[in-house]
């Protein structure tokens, strides 16, 4: 029974994900999965943490379609970075003011020191082993030294039967725990703040600022 088991869940979960990429459905699940409650907790962060000037220039890592956008002040200068064309294109339907570019987030189209902000939000559990650390590093490249990386993500808690059934079709394959998130942040960050919370998931928000 098995071996006919695998294949037809591979299957189920290539669709699945192939249905989550859509823009549309992409953002209806964000919402049933309480993306309300967590900008509440990123605005009390940005509120405590993130110093923020009216033209400031905040980048949204792996932004998807932009839903970020609004948690910020609409005199900022956005930029969404995705490697997704078309969850680029959901963001330019959507009409916010901004600026939505197709990159990788290991190269990002920044000069050194010039971003004040990286939002990096439902990333890293994307990231395959050895990436998160080239992208944490390029984040640390472009921010001021005063700048500001807020990091929010589910993390692996193997005991919560929600969380191991969501993960199971989850489109990031790459779950980690908020240890091993934290070492990834300590080797270039100082951590400004931290905290956990649950919703399905149980999640992480951190604002670091880069190292000396």
């Amino acid at each position: 029974m098995s071996t006919h088991a695998e294949p037809s869940d591979g299957r189920i979960k290539a669709l699945m994900h192939r249905i989550v990429g859509r823009p549309a459905v992409y953002d209806a699940l964000q919402t049933v999965a309480g993306v309300a409650y967590s900008d509440r907790r990123v605005r009390k962060a940005m509120a405590r943490s993130i110093p923020l000037n009216p033209e400031s220039t905040v980048v949204d890592v792996g932004g998807g379609t932009g839903r970020a956008r609004t948690l910020w002040p609409e005199s900022v200068k956005y930029v969404l970075i995705d490697n997704d064309e078309e969850k680029i294109e959901g963001f330019r339907r959507k009409g916010f003011s901004g600026e939505a570019i197709c990159a990788d987030a290991t190269a990002l189209p920044f000069e050194t020191a010039t971003v004040a902000v990286a939002i990096v939000s439902a990333v890293t559990h994307h990231l395959p082993p050895g990436v998160p650390e080239p992208v944490l590093a390029e984040i640390r490249r472009v921010l001021k030294p005063n700048g500001r990386l807020l990091l929010l993500d589910a993390v692996w808690r193997p005991w919560r039967p929600v969380g191991r059934l969501l993960w199971h079709f989850d489109r990031g394959s790459y779950p980690r725990t908020a240890e091993e998130l934290r070492r990834l942040l300590d080797d270039r960050f100082e951590i400004v703040s931290w905290e956990t919370f649950s919703i399905f998931h149980r999640y992480i928000l951190a604002v670091g600022r880069p190292r000396a």
